[in-house]
């Protein structure tokens, strides 16, 4: 409610104002479009967004007014599970701002990669010391890595290579500038990869928990360290702690909890459905009452759906409908559907995502479909349906 009363004062404002402002005033004429368009997004008016910020960025006249045009629109992307829209735009701001062409690594590259990078890590500094690295003052580099942020969740989820440049590089402006505000969610990120690619857990684990410490020391505005905790929290429950405890413990399912209040409050909407699907999977498999898990999936599907996150409702229905055959155990599984209402719709979901390169929608969905049919004939041909999926990439 708020939001769109705020919504009808831009309005008004515009109304108030006309063409000859962008001339006589433009820094109040951008400013006031600009909120305008952060205000439709978080009301998820992505089309209206999509479509002003085309008509304003033709009358933006600096880098930085352009560079906070594509942040919005990225947003957009994201939440519209247009991910190649996303990067795209985002590679289009990271060639503005002078950062050089991420080069995207061949599958067979990615360990020694990521382990070249810590050895050569190792080489410039402590890592307990990166916490204490001088404060990133470049502009340029700044939003860069504001840019870099934006499409860590997008890159992971459809093209792995591009995720660990769009990591590492991050990790090396900060070594040559000093840590941005964001920096504990590049760190957190780069913890994950050393926990689940190259294993390890020592290492990624000590990442993360620096990564925490940081998120919490930040000196930003009370909404911007909200946004970081979000994502830190995701990232520090989802991927790393439990490679060291067990999944059942209730202090870290009210930590993820409040991870996901914050992503609410703050706008940082991608993330925040991300956390609500991370608490119901700790749920599932950390051995809860499938009827208590069953609960959970309705109530933050429900809030996914009002938040339109596109991507976040398909991965959050297909283990909620996989949840509700374990739970029915009557039910025929040699015709399973864990997206849409019949092979037909089922069948167009995987085309559409094998074709937008939608790994890990596939990967889940092929997971929880071998999952249900353990101990069937129907198991056989799943695991070859998964290694098919695997060899194309």
């Amino acid at each position: 409610m708020a939001y769109r009363t705020a919504l009808k004062y831009f309005q008004l404002s515009l109304e108030l104002l006309n063409e000859k402002s962008w001339n006589e005033q433009y820094k109040l004429m951008f400013e006031v479009h600009r909120v305008m368009l952060e205000t439709l997004y978080l009301i998820s008016e992505y089309e209206q967004v999509e479509e002003k910020c085309k008509l304003v960025l033709k009358r933006a006249k600096n880098i930085f007014d352009r560079i906070s045009l594509y942040e919005i629109q990225i947003l957009c992307y994201n939440s519209k599970m247009e991910q190649s829209k996303a990067i795209d735009t985002a590679l289009m701001a990271l060639e503005e701002l002078e950062i050089g062409k991420l080069k995207e690594l061949e599958i067979s590259s990615i360990e020694s990669r990521i382990q070249k990078s810590v050895d050569w890590l190792i080489k410039q500094i402590e890592v307990d010391n990166l916490a204490n690295l001088p404060v990133m003052t470049d502009i340029y580099k700044l939003k860069a890595i504001e840019i870099l942020q934006q499409i860590m969740f997008s890159t992971i989820t459809t093209n792995f290579p591009l995720h660990i440049e769009v990591i590492l590089t991050q990790i090396m402006l900060f070594i040559k500038y000093g840590n941005s505000p964001q920096s504990a969610a590049a760190y957190i990120y780069y913890g994950m990869l050393l926990c689940s690619t190259i294993s390890n857990i020592d290492l990624g684990y000590k990442l993360g928990n620096m990564s925490i410490k940081l998120s919490h020391n930040l000196n930003e505005n009370k909404s911007e360290k909200m946004k970081l905790e979000s994502i830190v929290s995701l990232l520090y429950y989802g991927f790393i702690w439990y490679w060291k405890k067990w999944l059942r413990q209730e202090k870290e399912l009210e930590n993820l909890l409040e991870g996901y209040q914050k992503g609410i409050k703050s706008g940082n909407l991608t993330f925040a459905a991300m956390i609500a699907i991370s608490y119901c999977l700790f749920k599932f498999f950390g051995g809860y009452n499938l009827d208590e898990v069953h609960k959970n999936y309705i109530k933050y599907r429900k809030s996914i759906s009002n938040l339109k996150q596109e991507y976040s409702l398909f991965y959050i229905d297909i283990c909620h409908v996989s949840n509700t055959y374990l739970i029915e155990t009557t039910k025929n599984k040699s015709q399973i559907y864990l997206i849409g209402n019949n092979q037909k719709q089922e069948k167009k979901y995987l085309e559409d995502w094998k074709k937008s390169n939608n790994e890990w929608l596939l990967f889940i969905y092929y997971f929880y479909h071998q999952l249900l049919n353990y101990g069937s004939s129907g198991f056989c041909v799943e695991t070859r349906s998964i290694l098919i999926v695997s060899s194309t990439k």
